[in-house]
């Protein structure tokens, strides 16, 4: 049998480049909340969801989601500068949990459950931790280091396929929790989501195109 995992959900009101982008309505409901719904869709792999936010308006959910736990963070944890690092251990020593954790961003609304579970699945089998990549449409041999006046130098001359983190699902257990800062470590396995799931919504331009590919999707 499977150990359950505590699934995370980090909101921070606060948002550089697309202002408000949690709250913001996702094909007429709060982006934070398709997150919010999906892991309880799937709450058989764990025994807990918790939202951290600082958000005012995304604490009052608690009153629509009775299965969640919402917790309001600390100013000291709302900054720019704040990490998810650091607003997980918040949880992990608020509640004194020890165990495997997954982390869900609200900025990835086509993520899919199936994702989820295989990572559950993985943290069961001792991997820790893991990061979500999507594959790259270019391979190394036509990306390059942006050095104005120069020529074209590509990272790499052979055709190799490249991943980038896309944001969408994190996991590790506890114990490496507690004595790292970062989930992109060398010890990290990565697990690779197709890019039409893939979207992390940072911009307004991200915003549209995944909402549009919502709509395709869900016809």
């Amino acid at each position: 049998m499977l150990k359950k995992s505590l699934i995370i959900i980090l909101a921070r009101k606060g948002s550089r480049r697309l202002k408000n982008k949690n709250i913001l309505l996702f094909n007429k409901k709060p982006l934070v909340c398709w997150t919010i719904e999906q892991a309880i869709r799937i709450k058989n792999i764990t025994n807990n969801i918790i939202v951290s936010t600082d958000s005012l308006d995304i604490l009052k959910y608690k009153k629509k989601y009775n299965d969640v736990k919402f917790v309001k963070r600390p100013k000291y944890l709302s900054t720019n500068s704040s990490t998810s690092f650091d607003a997980i251990k918040h949880i992990c020593k608020k509640f004194k949990y020890s165990g495997n954790i997954i982390l869900l961003q609200p900025t990835s609304p086509l993520r899919r459950d199936e994702d989820i579970i295989e990572i559950h699945k993985l943290l069961n089998k001792g991997y820790s931790p893991i990061f979500s990549v999507c594959k790259s449409p270019h391979s190394s041999s036509l990306m390059c280091y942006f050095e104005p006046k120069k020529i074209f130098k590509p990272i790499n001359n052979k055709k190799r396929e490249i991943y980038f983190p896309n944001g969408a699902i994190y996991a590790a257990d506890t114990n490496w929790i507690n004595i790292n800062d970062t989930f992109y470590s060398k010890d990290a396995y990565i697990y690779s989501m197709k890019e039409e799931d893939s979207i992390d919504i940072d911009l307004r331009h991200h915003f549209v195109m995944a909402e549009a590919l919502f709509k395709i999707k869900n016809k």
